[in-house]
């Protein structure tokens, strides 16, 4: 489905899961899917690289998380950023 635009199913996978669970890390995603830790650690780092996610360091481990929107992307109304904001708290 999203696998063109991601460039594999790798990409969709780490989409779909940080989308549904607001963060995770390599192994997590991988052990999620059944899939290799390695081609799941590429691809988060390609994501990475391209401005997909963020990572924070929290010790030894990079966690992953999806960029807040910004609001030119969302237009003028402060309403719809606060509402995306308080639905990713939420999840």
């Amino acid at each position: 489905m999203l696998e063109p635009p991601l460039g594999s199913a790798d990409g969709e996978r780490i989409l779909l899961f940080i989308t549904e669970r607001g963060e995770g890390y390599g192994r997590q995603i991988a052990d999620f899917w059944g899939c290799s830790v390695t081609g799941i650690q590429r691809r988060l780092d390609r994501m990475e690289s391209g401005g997909v996610l963020q990572v924070k360091g929290v010790g030894r481990t990079r966690v992953y998380t999806s960029p807040p929107i910004p609001d030119r992307l969302l237009g003028s109304s402060r309403e719809t950023s606060t509402t995306l904001q308080q639905t990713r708290r939420r999840s």
